[in-house]
C-alpha cells in the first residue's frame, strides 16, 4: 500500500509539472491546503523539482503564476449536488463520451416521425454551447425560444408557423417545425440541436423527480431552506430525505440515464449529501430509514461508508469553513458580495416553468427573476467553496494560517490546522485516519485517458494553450471580445478531480477580477466518477 501511495504521489507531481511545462509557466509562489497531507506533499515536491530542474527557469519568472493546490477530500460535497446549469444537466442526464466528455448522444426526431440517436460535439466551435453552457437551464430555454420566434418572424417563408401561436409551442414542437422547413435547416441547425438537448435534459430531470429532491439537496448543503431560514438540525430532515430518495429511486428504472453508472445514483446523491450534512455520524435509526428508502447496492453502501469516514474524520467539509474565513478577508478590502450572493427560492419556480416550456410550451419559460439573475441563479443557494477560495487567491487574501505558502527560495512551510491530517479521499490514496478509500482519477470522468493527467480549462481566449487534453475555452458569449487580463495568472489544481461547477465559478472569478484563472484536476470529475472512486470501483 505504501508503494501504491508513493506511485500515485509521483504521478500527481509529474502531472502538475507536465502541465506547467506545457504552458511554459514557472510559479512564483505555491499555496496549498495546510491540513491536507497530499496537497502539502505534492506542492512541496513540485517546488523542489522546479528549483532543481533548469528546464523550468523561464524568463520573467518573478511574474509567474500563483499555483494553488486543493484537495478534493476537503470538499466532498460539491461533486454530489445536482446543478441547474446547461452543461451540468447535459453531463448528468445524457450519455456523454470522449476523452474531453464532449460527445453527447441524444434522441433526434426524423421527418417520418421516428427517433434516432444522434451525437453532438459540444466544444469551443459551437457558439451556442459556449454562450449558454454556464447559464441556468431556465434562462437557456427562454433564450432559445425567443430566438426561434425572432427567426420565424423575420422569414416570410416561415409564415405558416409564425401565424400560429409560437408562444405556446414547446422546444420539441419548435424543433420539429423547423425540421419540416428544409430551406431553413442550415440556418437553424444549431438552435434545433440545442433545443432538442435542453428539452431532453429537462424531461429526464422531471421524470426522475429531481425538481424537489435537488432543492432539498440545497437545503442540506447550505443549512438554509427555501425561505432563507436556518436549519438548526439536519437530522430533522431525515423523513424528507427518505421520502424523496424513495421517490427518485422509484422513478429511475423508467428513465434512461446511461450517463450514470447506476440509474438510482441520483437518489444515492441525495442520501450522500445527508450523510455529509450529518458529518458522517448517523444514528442507527437514521441509517435504517434512509437505507430502507434507497435500498442501496453493495457498491452504493461502500460509497456511503467511505464518504462517512472522510467527513467524520474531518468533522464536516473544511473547505466551507475556509471559504467563510476567506470571505471575511475579502469583505475587509471592500470586495463586493454580489459575486457570492445566494439566489432565492424563485429557482424552483423557474425550473418548473422551464420544464413546462420545454415539454408543453408556455408564454414564458423563465420568470423575470430567472432571466435577470443570470449566472447567480445557476448556483442556487449553494456556492462551491472553491469560488471564494479562488477569488481570495486572485486578491491575495487567502488565509495564511489555512493555506501555507512556498515561494521561490523560501524553503518548505508545513503549517497545519484543525489538529491533524484526518482521513482523506485524496489523489495519493492516503487513508490516514479511518480507512478512507484511495481516490485517484476515476475512469468514468477521465479527460485524457491517463489517470494522472491534469485536466484543466482556462478563461483565456487564445486557443493555442492546452492543459493536458482539455482545450482552453473561448469567450462566454457569442461574438464577445477577448477579455484583457491583468496581473499574474492563477493556476488551480484540485487533487482528486475538478467538477464542472468549479470550472464555472472560475469563469465568474476571472470575469470579476480580470485575472486569468486556469483550473484543473487529476480528473474532470463527474458525479458517477466520484461515486465510483468512493466505492472503490475505479
Amino acid at each position: 500500500r505504501d508503494a501504491a501511495r508513493a506511485e500515485l504521489l509521483e504521478r500527481n507531481v509529474a502531472a502538475v509539472l507536465s502541465a506547467l511545462l506545457s504552458l511554459k509557466m514557472q510559479p512564483s509562489s505555491i499555496r496549498y491546503q495546510a491540513q491536507s497531507r497530499v496537497a502539502r506533499r505534492v506542492a512541496q515536491e513540485a517546488a523542489d523539482r522546479i528549483e532543481g530542474d533548469g528546464i523550468f527557469h523561464f524568463k520573467n519568472r518573478s511574474s509567474g503564476p500563483m499555483l494553488l493546490v486543493l484537495d478534493r477530500a476537503d470538499d466532498p460535497l460539491t461533486p454530489l449536488l445536482h446543478e441547474y446549469t446547461y452543461q451540468a444537466l447535459v453531463q448528468d442526464m445524457l450519455t456523454v463520451q470522449g476523452d474531453a466528455r464532449d460527445n453527447v448522444t441524444y434522441s433526434k426526431a426524423t421527418k417520418a416521425g421516428e427517433t434516432k440517436d444522434e451525437v453532438a460535439l459540444l466544444n469551443e466551435n459551437d457558439a451556442v454551447w459556449v454562450e449558454f453552457r454556464h447559464k441556468h437551464i431556465a434562462s437557456v430555454v427562454d433564450a432559445l425560444r425567443s430566438r426561434v420566434r425572432e427567426f420565424l418572424s423575420r422569414n416570410a417563408g416561415a409564415a405558416m408557423m409564425s401565424r400560429g401561436k409560437t408562444s405556446d409551442l414547446s422546444l420539441t414542437d419548435m424543433a420539429s417545425a423547423l425540421k419540416r422547413m428544409p430551406e431553413f435547416q442550415a440556418a437553424t441547425a444549431a438552435l434545433n440541436k440545442h433545443m432538442t438537448l435542453a428539452s431532453e435534459c429537462l424531461s429526464k430531470f422531471q421524470a426522475l423527480s429531481l425538481l424537489e429532491a435537488s432543492q432539498l439537496e440545497q437545503t442540506l448543503a447550505t443549512g438554509v431552506d427555501d425561505d432563507g431560514d436556518a436549519v438548526r438540525n439536519p437530522k430533522d430532515l431525515v423523513a424528507d430525505v427518505a421520502e424523496l430518495a424513495a421517490k427518485v429511486a422509484g422513478s429511475a428504472p423508467a428513465v434512461s440515464t446511461v450517463s450514470m453508472t447506476g440509474a438510482n445514483d441520483h437518489a444515492l446523491r441525495l442520501v450522500a449529501i445527508y450523510f455529509v450534512a450529518r458529518n458522517g455520524r448517523l444514528s442507527s435509526d437514521e441509517r435504517q430509514r434512509v437505507f430502507a428508502a434507497l435500498n442501496p447496492s453493495p457498491r452504493q453502501q461502500a460509497a456511503l461508508l467511505a464518504l462517512s469516514k472522510v467527513v467524520a474524520a474531518r468533522s464536516g467539509v473544511p473547505a466551507k469553513e475556509d471559504a467563510r474565513k476567506a470571505a471575511k478577508l475579502l469583505a475587509a478590502i471592500g470586495v463586493a458580495k454580489s459575486s457570492r450572493k445566494r439566489a432565492s427560492k424563485t429557482t424552483l419556480s423557474a425550473l418548473r416553468n422551464a420544464v413546462r416550456a420545454a415539454t408543453r410550451g408556455t408564454a414564458s419559460s423563465a420568470s423575470a427573476a430567472a432571466r435577470d439573475a443570470d449566472d447567480d441563479i445557476a448556483a442556487s443557494r449553494y456556492v462551491p467553496p472553491a469560488k471564494t477560495l479562488i477569488e481570495a487567491a486572485a486578491h491575495d487574501r487567502l488565509p495564511e494560517d489555512l493555506y501555507a505558502s512556498h515561494t521561490h527560495g523560501s524553503g518548505k512551510n508545513g503549517a497545519s490546522r484543525r489538529g491533524g491530517s484526518g482521513a482523506a479521499a485524496s489523489s495519493d490514496g492516503a487513508a490516514d485516519a479511518g480507512g478512507a478509500p484511495e481516490s485517484s482519477s476515476s475512469s468514468s470522468g477521465n479527460v485524457a485517458g491517463d489517470k494522472t493527467k491534469v485536466a484543466a480549462q482556462s478563461v483565456r481566449t487564445r486557443g493555442q494553450s492546452r492543459f493536458a487534453a482539455a482545450a482552453a475555452p473561448g469567450p462566454r458569449g457569442a461574438g464577445s471580445r477577448a477579455q484583457k487580463f491583468v496581473g499574474p495568472r492563477l493556476v488551480v489544481v484540485v487533487l482528486g478531480g475538478v467538477t464542472y461547477s468549479e470550472l464555472r465559478v472560475a469563469y465568474d472569478v476571472a470575469e470579476a477580477t480580470n485575472r486569468e484563472v486556469i483550473v484543473g484536476g487529476t480528473t474532470l470529475l463527474t458525479p458517477a466518477g466520484f461515486l465510483d472512486t468512493l466505492s472503490g470501483h475505479k
